[in-house]
């Protein structure tokens, strides 16, 4: 299984549409791009995940999307949705790549800001051609601030890209006062801390709703824990974003790498989730 963000506007007429780089020895990435033709009929999840934009329904805000690479597909669906429900938002996005030739959706974003007065674009390259005018070098929190020029209340981050830009950027505004509900972040890989942790433990997981019962297996996530048992258990992306996996933890402890498909008050309702969490003692599920 893997997660794909929508990179059409949901509102929008037409068909939903997904964009899907191929990686070298991606097996679903692979699978899409050598085997799937029009016409084909694929079995899907519904849409999960916290990397949703606020304020749609209530008072304008300025949504800041900083992306680079694929990590645009979620923010120009996201980003669009936002000007087709209310015009009097403000979008800004920092957009960074290697070259010119690496822009996704560089006509698109083009014609949006030309459509919309208060749709920014802001591109930054780190291989730029002779007479670029646009950014230079890699997106850092320094280049966001420089370029928004203030940080201020009614703002709104969003991030998708490699994990040094992310840490980097939402580090910088941490920094300054913003607070983690201000800022969501979309990953494409799973988050560092899964697998890496030194307990050599095995803990004993009680999956309250199958009544299975097993032991936990050291730096292994309760998820790869639970389906090498044969537990059946939801799962979609594997990497703590889409929340496809979120149960509630009833008795015990573990720890969690970077939880992006929860909410903080999920976190404090006691739900987890099983791909990004590991045993830390013994633990009851809701499961």
């Amino acid at each position: 299984r893997r997660a794909y963000s929508l990179s059409t506007a949901p509102c929008s007429p037409g068909p939903f549409a997904i964009t899907v780089k191929r990686l070298s020895g991606g097996r679903v990435s692979g699978y899409l791009h050598e085997a799937v033709s029009a016409g084909d009929f694929l079995e899907i999840l519904g849409p999960s995940g916290t990397f949703v934009t606020e304020g749609e329904d209530g008072g304008a805000l300025h949504h800041v999307f900083v992306a680079a690479g694929v990590g645009i597909t979620p923010v120009i669906s996201m980003a669009e949705s936002l000007m087709m429900a209310d015009r009097k938002h403000r979008v800004t996005i920092l957009y960074g790549n290697r070259g010119v030739e690496d822009i996704v959706f560089r006509e698109r974003l083009s014609r949006l800001s030309r459509r919309y007065r208060n749709f920014r674009v802001r591109h930054s390259l780190t291989t730029p051609p002779p007479r670029w005018r646009g950014g230079r070098g890699r997106l850092t929190g320094e280049k966001v601030a420089a370029f928004l020029g203030t940080i201020s209340p009614d703002q709104r981050f969003y991030l998708c890209g490699p994990e040094g830009m992310m840490e980097d950027v939402a580090t910088f505004l941490r920094e300054r006062g913003v607070s983690h509900d201000r800022i969501r972040i979309e990953r494409f890989v799973r988050p560092r801390g899964v697998g890496s942790l030194p307990d050599e433990a095995r803990h004993p997981i009680h999956f309250l709703r199958s009544g299975r019962r097993i032991l936990s297996r050291p730096g292994v996530s309760l998820l790869e824990s639970g389906l090498a048992a044969g537990v059946a258990l939801p799962f979609s992306c594997t990497m703590g974003g889409c929340g496809a996996c979120r149960t509630r933890l009833r008795k015990g402890s573990v720890r969690m790498a970077e939880p992006n498909g929860l909410s903080e008050a999920e976190q404090e309702e006691g739900y987890i989730l099983l791909c990004v969490a590991e045993a830390r003692s013994e633990v009851e599920l809701d499961a």
